[in-house]
């Protein structure tokens, strides 16, 4: 039987996948978070805010509204705070972009061991996550605040790869961020970039910089002979 899987995976023996913008619609909710954050005190977000926070971590976001805006709370207290604004769309609202379940279903399947690495909290994308269904298909889930790097460094790939015992160059990352695909294909991982609205100035350069590039998660089944 054909494989069921694009010939941009030759090669694949595990993945790792970002969270949001990439399996999750959330940089629109993300967006908002910033905006709330900041008018709930009187001060108005600069533009391209929601650009500069997606390359992140919360801590790092946290020392940013330190520096930038003046905000004197502490950076767990600051975290706390955003997090309580995104938690419950999270929990509630936030669905999965489309594709996503056939394909990470396809990957199971197919015997394909996957990890989750994302700038966000663990228990709310694990909530998401299993609101729609698709939890268990990951078994290994590392977060920024965990391994204590952002994706401006490699850290949190290897790290992965490490616990799904397999090779970086087997490895393949899907990322819908520049810098994360940056620090990733640097490391030696397979990039998949995958489009996202909040990326879209960075589809040129994503394009020349992953090993291949999709609209979405369907076109990674579709272009197979199912």
């Amino acid at each position: 039987m054909p494989a069921p899987l694009s010939p941009l995976l030759t090669g694949m023996k595990a993945a790792i996948f970002d969270v949001d913008g990439t399996l999750l619609d959330s940089m629109p909710a993300w967006d908002n978070v910033s905006l709330s954050y900041l008018q709930k005190r009187g001060l108005t977000p600069e533009p391209g805010l929601s650009d500069t926070f997606n390359r992140l971590s919360l801590e790092q976001i946290a020392v940013y509204y330190q520096t930038h805006y003046g905000i004197r709370d502490d950076i767990p207290t600051i975290v706390r705070e955003n997090v309580a604004f995104i938690e419950q769309a999270y929990r509630e609202r936030i669905p999965l972009k489309p594709g996503v379940k056939d394909f990470l279903f396809t990957l199971r399947r197919c015997g394909i061991p996957m990890a989750l690495a994302t700038a966000s909290e663990k228990e709310s994308v694990c909530a998401a996550l299993q609101r729609c269904g698709v939890l268990s298909c990951f078994s290994v889930i590392l977060t920024c605040t965990q391994v204590g790097a952002g994706k401006d460094t490699p850290l949190i790939f290897r790290r992965c790869a490490e616990e799904l015992h397999t090779s970086p160059i087997n490895t393949f990352v899907f990322e819908d961020s520049l810098y994360a695909a940056r620090t990733a294909r640097a490391a030696g991982f397979p990039v998949i970039g995958v489009y996202d609205d909040s990326a879209r100035a960075d589809e040129a350069a994503m394009r020349q910089l992953c090993t291949g590039y999709v609209p979405g998660f369907s076109s990674l089944l579709s272009t197979a002979n199912l």
